[in-house]
């Protein structure tokens, strides 16, 4: 039932080819929060961010829970840290760090809808 909704909810029977204009329909950014998106990314903001996941919520694509990065930071940190800086700087993101794995838990007994 999950699978045939959400299924369907992304499905395109028919595709739009041509130009999609979006000057002036987008608002610009000012200046100001431009720089902020320029800052370089240090240390302290990786670990601060590892540090500030739920240790046991979920584990990443590797398996391993925020726990194990947590835990052995002093070992992890800098592989971690040369990772989110080379994307950061431009570089490609590696398509394993994109996965997800989505479970939906239902809330009641014998559920029959998606609502």
């Amino acid at each position: 039932m999950l699978l045939s909704t959400f299924s369907k909810l992304y499905i395109v029977e028919q595709y739009s080819i041509g130009n999609f204009p979006v000057q002036g329909r987008v608002p610009k950014l000012e200046d100001c929060l431009l720089s902020v998106l320029n800052v370089v990314v240090t240390m302290d903001e990786i670990r601060q961010a590892v540090f500030s996941m739920a240790p046991l919520k979920a584990p990443g694509v590797d398996g391993f829970h925020a726990k194990f990065y947590q835990g052995n930071w002093d070992i992890v940190g800098n592989s971690v840290f040369k990772i989110v800086r080379h994307v950061y700087i431009g570089g490609p993101l590696d398509l394993r760090l994109k996965k997800t794995l989505l479970v939906f838990i239902p809330k009641s007994l014998g559920v029959e809808s998606i609502n």
